[in-house]
């Protein structure tokens, strides 16, 4: 028989790549969808957001002529009065739809700071939700709160 010894012929590998190659290309652009609801982008606005918030409070907050020195007193009272994100997201001109979270952090992020009793956090929860966040690193005008500097963490998400 003729067609016993033949071996693979142009044809069969042309389509056996062809197979290989669509498969190939349907796992590369199938795959990345299947995670897609659980990565939520951050979205630019937000990015500007929270820069935005980070400036403001470090050019209201600042010992005069000493940029990212906060002033502890008036620190202390600006996270001591507590309240929620809605009167940050009115201080800040941020949408009602945004949630916003200013933190004074130690410079590994690990730990939040205290002051005079007062926690140095405000506003909405966080909860490890993809969000927008910008940090500087400040100092406290006494010296007391950090050593040798924290980091402001605001958050927008």
């Amino acid at each position: 028989m003729i067609g016993d010894d033949r071996g693979q012929t142009n044809q069969d590998f042309a389509v056996g790549v062809s197979i290989f190659l669509l498969t190939t290309a349907f796992v590369f652009a199938f795959i990345p969808s299947i995670f897609t609801p659980f990565n939520s982008e951050v979205e630019d606005s937000q990015v500007t957001q929270a820069d935005r918030v980070a400036s403001a409070f470090l050019d209201n907050y600042s010992v005069a002529d000493k940029p990212g020195t906060l002033d502890v007193d008036r620190a202390e009272e600006f996270f001591g009065n507590g309240g929620d994100g809605d009167e940050l997201r009115d201080r800040y001109d941020l949408p009602v739809t945004s949630q916003v979270n200013v933190t004074v952090r130690t410079p590994n992020g690990s730990v939040t700071h205290q002051s005079g009793g007062v926690t140095l956090a405000r506003g909405d929860d966080y909860s490890g939700q993809p969000a927008a966040s910008t940090s500087r690193v400040v100092t406290f005008d006494d010296g007391s709160v950090c050593d040798p500097s924290c980091r402001l963490v605001v958050r927008v998400w």
